[in-house]
């Protein structure tokens, strides 16, 4: 049927245009309502749609390789991807755990630190209260005073996440 035809009787005429004698042009008959090929074109007709099977099959077949094609290569892309995420996470998790051990490393310095400092203020306060302190407890103090933080051992920073 024609686009815009309508249904029942009059659309299989307005679909079925007969010449003299109810046969087409090019021969043949009708056969309940539809015209039937003349005897040689049968062959031809049948070949050619054949042909248009084959041809739709073979571009369908294209096709479904063509898509299966773009999903190896996706499937790919995204494994290559996760491994990549995964890589990734694991450095990251690398550099957060050495991070966290360098800042305990000077948490734990700092205590000292001000550890050692109200040690001196202690013995400062000492010193201002007492003048007649023992030569012992002076070089001692002096000595405390002397030494630098890059004198006092530094602890490795894997032994100090506990510690502190």
């Amino acid at each position: 049927l024609g686009v815009g035809a309508g249904t029942g009787a009059a659309a299989l005429a307005v679909a079925r245009p007969a010449t003299a004698g109810g046969a087409f042009a090019g021969g043949g008959g009708t056969c309940g309502g539809y015209p039937t090929a003349v005897v040689g074109d049968s062959g031809v007709g049948a070949h050619a749609a054949n042909e248009e099977v084959g041809r739709s099959l073979e571009s369908h077949r294209r096709e479904v390789a063509i898509l299966r094609n773009a999903l190896r290569l996706r499937d790919c892309r995204e494994s290559d991807l996760m491994e990549c995420q995964r890589r990734l996470k694991t450095e990251h998790t690398a550099e957060k755990q050495e991070w966290e051990g360098q800042v305990a490393s000077l948490v734990c310095e700092v205590q000292d630190l001000e550890a050692r400092n109200r040690r001196l203020e202690a013995a400062l306060r000492t010193l201002g209260s007492a003048p007649q302190l023992s030569s012992a407890a002076a070089s001692t103090a002096e000595a405390e005073a002397s030494a630098t933080p890059s004198e006092a051992a530094i602890p490795d920073p894997g032994d100090l996440l506990g510690l502190c």
